[in-house]
């Protein structure tokens, strides 16, 4: 008589084990029970967490699979929500973290299903270092800097990143982004500064503009676009009296969104980007009413489905050094900014240091 023990081990589907599996269901099931190629694959793309191999060796025995329902996405535990650039509950603005990778759709349908401005997908490359993509509930998107505030923070906060060392992110459009642990809960990201260059609208789309946001021509101050956005200067008391936006209309002025800054604090003997006139003592009150925030941004993208987003980091790569350029264009020595994003969510600020090329925010 001859005894022997088959040990069996059990795994995620790999990728070069589908065949075997697609294999193991052709004889298993009659032609018209077993599923198809193209569905085990989907399975194993949506499902993946849900679909386990049994091996002896390399050789796949068998395997257990959940449930595909028609019209749903199945995904994982491994999923967080969190509020960006703020220190109180439902502030900020809101982020989805997934620790996992998978095809375009499938991340496009999660970010879809989370229904927030951005959901992060992450995949571990190595110690502190992580592949990144953001999407929105209707696209891909190629900078995104709440997401990636909320991503570092969930990393460091579950344990799956050493504190003491920096977080690389590669992303696919942005290059490496870095992301560094501060003390009191801080997060310093370091994002690629997009200067804004001065562009003059035409007649038709001044009017959209002006419509839009419901002010005067005289209102504005600046328009010139960023690498992703047009980026508008407004005089404060324009700024702080915005109401009733056609954000449709705003979609229509190309790019990813429109961002409209204002002065905040008097820099010097008058304010950033304001010149003395009838309306300077107006202004000037306005930027009394919260005088410690070098400038002030709202953010709209409806193009992107977010009518406006309530804290918008990527924004801040073209801002910051505009405020910057417009400071030392007064002669003020300044080498950080405080920058103050309002919206129907709530109030959000970050610090930001600008150099030649990067644009480094720190919040909470």
């Amino acid at each position: 008589m001859t005894s022997f023990v088959s040990t069996l081990t059990f795994g995620l589907v790999a990728s070069e084990d589908l065949e075997q599996v697609i294999d193991l269901e052709i004889v298993s099931f009659p032609p018209d029970e077993a599923a198809t190629p193209e569905k085990i694959k989907y399975r194993a793309e949506n499902a993946s967490d849900f679909f386990l191999a049994a091996k002896q060796g390399n050789r796949v025995v068998g395997f257990i699979n959940g449930t595909c329902i028609a019209g749903k996405v199945i995904t994982h535990s491994n999923q967080w929500q969190v509020d960006a650039f703020t220190d109180v509950a439902f502030g900020g603005n809101p982020a989805a973290i997934v620790l996992k990778h998978g095809s375009d759709d499938w991340m496009q349908r999660v970010a879809m299903e989370n229904n927030l401005s951005e959901t992060s997908f992450l995949e571990k490359v190595a110690e502190n270092r992580f592949k990144l993509r953001w999407f929105t509930p209707t696209s891909e998107v190629a900078l995104c800097g709440h997401a990636t505030l909320a991503a570092a923070h969930t990393l460091v906060e579950n344990g799956f990143v050493r504190a003491d060392l920096p977080v690389v992110f590669e992303t696919k459009h942005s290059g490496e982004l870095v992301a560094t642990y501060l003390d009191g809960g801080l997060i310093q990201l370091a994002f690629p500064a997009t200067p804004v260059a001065a562009q003059a609208l035409s007649p038709t789309d001044t009017t959209v503009l002006i419509e839009a946001l419901s002010i005067q021509a005289s209102d504005i101050l600046f328009v010139g676009r960023s690498l992703y956005d047009l980026v508008v200067e407004v005089t404060p008391a324009a700024f702080h009296g915005l109401r009733d936006i056609q954000f449709s209309d705003l979609g229509k002025l190309g790019g990813r969104g429109v961002v409209v800054t204002t002065a905040g604090r008097p820099l010097g003997g008058g304010s950033v980007g304001s010149s003395a006139g009838d309306g300077q003592q107006q202004e000037n009150q306005q930027q009394q009413q919260q005088p410690e925030f070098d400038f002030f941004s709202r953010c709209f993208f409806p193009a992107l489905g977010i009518n406006e987003d309530a804290v918008t980091g990527s924004a801040h790569c073209a801002l910051c050094p505009y405020w910057l350029e417009r400071s030392q264009r007064l002669g003020l020595a300044k080498e950080s900014l405080w920058a103050k994003q309002q919206s129907p969510r709530g109030d959000a600020a970050a610090a930001a240091e600008v150099d030649e090329t990067d644009a480094a925010a720190a919040a909470p």
